[in-house]
């Protein structure tokens, strides 16, 4: 049996490392998974674990909550062959304008869950919210820039995520929706 080597927690989390077979040498591959330490990146990643996380915090973040984002569909949802409409709707909470950037992402995902492929990333949208304005933008994923990632029992799934610029507060959500079709065809909806 080999040397018993001990890791420190904090030497863990710090680095990644990788080692290709047979050699001993290790690569550290860190920054392919995390944000350099002490950058804002970083700090807007392990916050926006803490608010909106499997295990969120017990104690309060240092930053107002007064913005909220929601995601609704039209009607019955998209239909194969067709485009897929939803709303995004931001509320401002507060009696002062907030200025908020706001990221989408969409990707294809199996049943399970599980990532397929990523369908389109957008890049950012700034929107001015006036005090306590609830503002709906429309948002639009076009057949074409989905059609090659439908699969069997497969979904879509809209990932927002944004920063107030005012207070720093993290908006982050996500939205699973399912393309319908009928029994005849799977090209399109009757």
């Amino acid at each position: 049996m080999g040397p018993l080597v001990l890791f420190t927690l904090r030497k863990v989390l710090q680095v990644t490392a990788s080692a290709p077979r047979p050699s001993a040498q290790t690569n550290d591959i860190t920054h392919l998974y995390k944000h350099p330490r002490g950058t804002e990146e970083e700090h807007t990643a392990i916050e926006t674990a803490i608010r909106h996380g499997s295990k969120r915090c017990t104690y309060p973040l240092p930053c107002a909550e007064d913005v909220t984002v929601k995601v609704s569909m039209h009607g019955e949802g998209p239909c194969v062959g067709k485009d897929a409409v939803l709303s995004i709707i931001l509320q401002n909470k507060c009696n002062s304008p907030r200025t908020i950037t706001l990221y989408s992402q969409e990707a294809a995902t199996y049943y399970t869950g599980v990532h397929n492929a990523l369908v389109r990333k957008r890049s950012q949208v700034n929107i001015e919210l006036k005090a306590s304005e609830v503002q709906t933008l429309p948002w639009t994923l076009r057949y074409d820039e989905y059609k090659n990632h439908l699969v069997d029992q497969a979904a879509l799934m809209l990932h927002l995520f944004g920063q107030v610029a005012q207070t720093k507060q993290i908006l982050a959500t996500q939205f699973h929706f399912r393309t319908a079709h009928s029994r005849s065809s799977y090209i399109s909806c009757m």
